[in-house]
């Protein structure tokens, strides 16, 4: 069941990672219309699912671009486990993370590698991959990201790409690259 499930999600993961290089070949053609926003619209707000603070679900982004080629990220998201024995009594899962973005190229419509760091906690127990999370205990994820970000000049962005989980090895061996995807606002 479990190479399986490791199966379809790495034949799912390699099938984003080529969407997301198709569309970076194929942006180099139209240069989304001239040149970058980025270095205008510096303060942005954004949702998106495993993103800055993976491995929740989804999460905030507090975002800020220090030019048209360098962002940085804070981001927060939170869940709630209930074990499905009903012995155990619900886990609140905390994530904060930060990150940082390199965009390849000075357009709206631009590819980007980044460095993502994460740091989860639990109020309880909270099991990945056969390896707890306890009170106090922490889940440090060190990943390298990579995708497409759109960024229109009226302050609209939205980005999808992949985190390559470099670490914990609980996670890395079980989801070795995750799917990204965020969309918000830009002021």
């Amino acid at each position: 069941m479990y190479n399986e499930f490791k199966e379809v999600f790495m034949s799912r993961s390699i099938r984003i990672v080529s969407i997301v290089l198709f569309f970076a070949v194929t942006s180099l053609g139209f240069a989304a219309e001239g040149a970058s926003t980025r270095a205008k619209n510096k303060i942005g707000i954004t949702w998106g699912l495993f993103d800055s603070a993976f491995p929740t679900i989804g999460s905030w982004g507090l975002h800020y671009n220090l030019n048209s080629s360098i962002r940085l990220t804070a981001g927060y998201g939170s869940f709630t486990y209930a074990p499905l024995t009903g012995i155990d009594a619900p886990v609140s899962v905390k994530s904060y993370g930060v990150s940082a973005k390199l965009f390849l190229l000075k357009w709206w419509f631009a590819p980007y590698v980044g460095a993502n760091y994460s740091r989860t906690s639990a109020n309880g127990t909270f099991q990945v991959s056969g390896e707890s999370i306890t009170s106090g205990g922490a889940l440090n994820s060190v990943m390298a990201d990579f995708g497409l970000d759109f960024q229109a000049p009226i302050g609209l962005n939205f980005g999808f790409g992949a985190h390559y989980v470099l670490s914990p090895t609980v996670i890395k061996d079980v989801l070795p690259v995750v799917p990204t995807f965020y969309f918000g606002w830009y002021f």
